[in-house]
């Protein structure tokens, strides 16, 4: 069995431990992927992101658009999920920052390498417009965004790029209003605020999230 079939068979048993919905047509998909290994990546990190959720007392199911369909305490929302994945220059500019770093550490702040002049804070943002204008549900509408790579984004680069769209809403694009919140995971744990999940709620949104299940958001550890 090669590293993706070991995968695959994994992250199935992990889902259905979790009592995840979904999983057979989830495994159909990541099996069909295996030919591509940035598809595969990416529908693997929905399967991360389901157990992220489920692990943390959400009821999850998986299906194919929005990504997640998710329950708390009797309520539902949906969401999507992003993934930046690595790219070989994350490599050199992980290197590169290794070796400029003095004796206290790096010496410039991971995240804010911009990729082929877009800063990660715009990349995220596209990323939230894109993904928010696709959706036409009237129901709570979340993106989850996953990051594999410590130059890619960081939590200052979601929060910012979420920044953003609640100024969008408040300057008048009522299609922005959709959004509800955003998750971020990160590669790395933040020592400064114990955690590598971080929840932002945007500030107007048209389907607002329970304070119940917003708080629980808030809670949610890897």
């Amino acid at each position: 069995m090669d590293d993706m079939q070991r995968r695959i068979a994994d992250i199935e048993t992990r889902l259905r431990e979790s009592s995840v919905g979904g999983v057979d047509d989830y495994v159909r998909k990541l099996r069909a992927s295996v030919a591509n290994a940035d598809n595969f990546e990416d529908l693997f990190f929905e399967g991360q992101a389901a157990l992220v959720l489920a692990g943390n007392g959400f009821g999850v199911e998986m299906r194919d658009s929005p990504d997640l369909a998710v329950q708390y305490q009797g309520h539902q929302f949906f969401a999507e999920v992003k993934h930046f994945r690595e790219k070989e220059q994350d490599k050199l500019d992980d290197r590169r920052l290794d070796e400029e770093a003095g004796p206290t550490g790096r010496s410039v702040a991971c995240g804010n390498i911009a990729e082929g002049g877009v800063a990660p804070w715009q990349q995220v943002r596209d990323v939230l417009l894109r993904k928010t204008r696709q959706y036409d549900e009237d129901t709570p509408f979340v993106i989850m965004i996953m990051s594999s790579s410590r130059n890619c984004v960081e939590e200052a680069q979601v929060q910012t790029a979420k920044n953003r769209i609640d100024d969008a809403v408040c300057n008048g694009d009522s299609e922005l209003s959709r959004l509800s919140g955003v998750v971020f995971w990160g590669p790395e744990f933040n020592i400064g605020r114990w955690r590598q999940t971080f929840f932002y709620r945007t500030c107007a949104p048209r389907f607002p999230l329970p304070d119940i299940v917003a708080d629980a958001l808030e809670e949610v550890r890897r």
